[in-house]
């Protein structure tokens, strides 16, 4: 009897690992700000399409049997109306997408046109690492939980987190608009190229600011203005206003 029941077991167990695997994906046009709410799992990259791309690889899960028959619903009288447990709605010309659970597991993957000005903000503690790979559109980010890495971006950008830390690579620096970056309980570690054209403000009120970068300190009456948690200087001459922000953490400016 038990050497009867193993093809069966392993039959059943290819089954579940490939529709755990099963990819989903919704696309739509966009031609304001896109706007993201409250996604738990979540990368961002940039490509050379006309529209928004959402992909995730649903993944199978045992569903309560309570809920048979019903659909989720949540304060907000949001809907799923992707197939893939987000709600997509365009007003006064701007597009936000919302998770529906709360407590959702999935991770989803969202392709964005060049041009279109990103807003991400997530305040629970459900959130898990976003990443930023490829992106020269705006960026604005504020999170709560969520620890931050931004790969290959040029800015402008406002980007905040009160306990994640904070990691991006610039693969330049657009002048036509500020860069603004914060976290208040984590680190903040920038890559910049070397030819980076800006006025720099950095400052950490208890933690250490790092560098290998020729910054020129900003000089009042002869004297240098730099304090152990704050430094003003400029780069290549200055450029366009770059802060960068740690209230309780390391700041590290480097070459890229």
């Amino acid at each position: 009897m038990i050497k009867s029941t193993l093809p069966i077991i392993f039959v059943v167990g290819m089954t579940y690992l490939s529709t755990a695997q099963a990819t989903d994906e919704y696309s739509f046009s966009v031609t304001g700000k896109l706007i993201v709410n409250e996604i738990n799992k979540i990368a961002f990259e940039g490509h050379d399409g006309n529209e928004v791309i959402i992909t995730t690889t649903a993944k199978s899960s045992k569903s309560s049997e309570r809920a048979e028959g019903l659909r989720l619903i949540n304060g907000s009288g949001l809907e799923d109306n992707t197939g893939l447990g987000i709600s997509v709605n365009t007003s006064n010309g701007n597009t936000q997408m919302d998770e529906i659970s709360k407590r959702s597991s999935r991770r989803y993957t969202v392709k964005i046109p060049k041009g279109i000005v990103l807003a991400y903000e997530h305040s629970t503690a459900y959130g898990s690492k976003v990443t930023f790979t490829d992106i020269t559109n705006e960026i604005e980010v504020k999170t709560n939980h969520s620890g931050l890495i931004l790969e290959n971006v040029t800015g402008p950008m406002t980007v905040s987190t009160v306990h994640g830390k904070i990691e991006a690579v610039f693969g330049s620096v657009n002048q036509n608009g500020p860069v603004s970056i914060v976290s208040s309980h984590g680190l903040v570690d920038i890559s910049l190229p070397s030819d980076t054209k800006a006025d720099l403000k950095l400052s950490s009120n208890w933690g250490e600011i790092y560098s290998d970068m020729d910054i020129a300190i900003e000089k009042s009456n002869n004297l240098k203005s730099y304090s152990s948690n704050v430094v003003k200087g400029t780069l290549n001459g200055g450029g366009v206003n770059f802060s960068v922000s740690s209230t309780h953490g390391n700041i590290y400016l480097r070459k890229k």
